[in-house]
């Protein structure tokens, strides 16, 4: 028997519309590790947020018609992926989109790196598993200093 291909995943950019707003207010209150933020923000500080459009490019990801997480790429070549629970298996066909659709800006020594990367807390064991999956080597940690 075939296998039936799965439903091609939709990037619809963030424009910041009241209906993004709170798509993406949802997916904040699922994710279930965080590295920006300790407590979640009030909604009208994420629409704030939201629409000041701090990232160099943001996409709503969908599949099957259904949100299932967000991307993003900053100016220094970092990639964020929140994917909802059970979809990390599509975790690398995200990656490949994100870098069909767009380039690596120029490395700047010291600022920015060549190629992009990806942070993540270290309490997603499911997105570190699809990483390794994909074969995405771990460059650093990060730490925290205390204050």
């Amino acid at each position: 028997m075939a296998k039936t291909p799965s439903p091609e995943i939709v990037f619809e950019k963030v424009t910041g519309s009241r209906a993004q707003v709170l798509a993406l207010y949802g997916l904040l209150e699922q994710r279930g590790h965080g590295i920006s933020h300790q407590q979640m923000p009030s909604l009208s500080a994420h629409t704030a947020f939201v629409r000041a459009h701090p990232y160099r490019v943001w996409y709503l990801l969908y599949r099957g018609g259904a949100l299932m997480g967000s991307a993003y790429l900053q100016r220094d070549n970092s990639v964020g992926i929140h994917l909802t629970p059970g979809q990390h298996r599509h975790l690398a066909e995200v990656v490949q989109r994100l870098q069909g659709l767009h380039a690596p800006l120029k490395p700047i020594p010291s600022v920015r790196p060549a190629h992009f990367c990806i942070h993540i807390a270290p309490s997603n064991a499911p997105m570190r598993r699809a990483l390794e999956k994909m074969g995405a080597p771990q460059i650093q940690q990060t730490y925290a200093l205390p204050r």
